[in-house]
C-alpha cells in the first residue's frame, strides 16, 4: 500500500498503541522495539493489512507502557510501517512514520489483545503537506535558539 496522501485515505479505525513519552510527528520516523505480546500481534495485524498504527499517550503517564484499558489523550498520531525486522523470536524492530493528527472519537469493543479506535483526521488535512507552515518559520532564529539551549543545557 502507498501512502496515504489526505485524510480521506485513512480507514475509520486503526489499532492503537498507548505509549507514554512516544511523540510521533508527521514526516517523522520514530523506531520502536516491539515485544509485548499484544503489540506483536497487533504489529503482524498492521503488516497483513494497511500498516498503519495509531500512536496516542496515556493520560496517567506514570507507567511506559500500562495494563488494560487506561484512559487515552484525545489526539494522537497516525503512522505507517515503512520497516520491520524480527530480531528475536519474540521481538520487533518496526520503524514508524508519521503521517498525521488524529482525534480519537471511540475506542471498539475488540476481539484481539491489542487495542482499536475509531478516528477522524480531518482537522489535521494540513499535516500531508510537508512544508505547510515553513514560511512563517524563523528559520536562522530558531537554529541560534536551539544551538544556545545546547551549549546551556
Amino acid at each position: 500500500m502507498k501512502r496515504p496522501q489526505s485524510p480521506a485515505d485513512l480507514p475509520a479505525s486503526v489499532p492503537v498503541f498507548p505509549l507514554t513519552g512516544a511523540l510521533l510527528l508527521p514526516y517523522a520516523r520514530r523506531p520502536l522495539n516491539i515485544f509485548e505480546p499484544r503489540y506483536l500481534d497487533m504489529v503482524d495485524h498492521a503488516l497483513k493489512g494497511d500498516r498503519l498504527i495509531g500512536l496516542i499517550q496515556p493520560r496517567d503517564t506514570s507507567v511506559e507502557s500500562p495494563e488494560g484499558r487506561v484512559p487515552l489523550e484525545k489526539v494522537g498520531t497516525v503512522g505507517r510501517i515503512v520497516q520491520f525486522e524480527q530480531v528475536e523470536e519474540a521481538r520487533y524492530f518496526v520503524i514508524l512514520e508519521g503521517l498525521c493528527r488524529f482525534e480519537l472519537i471511540k475506542e471498539l469493543p475488540t476481539m484481539t489483545p491489542f487495542r482499536r479506535a475509531m478516528i477522524d483526521a480531518s482537522a489535521y488535512a494540513s499535516d500531508f503537506e510537508r512544508e505547510f507552515g515553513e514560511d512563517a518559520v524563523d528559520r536562522p532564529r530558531f537554529l541560534k535558539r536551539m544551538r544556545d539551549y545546547a551549549e546551556f543545557g
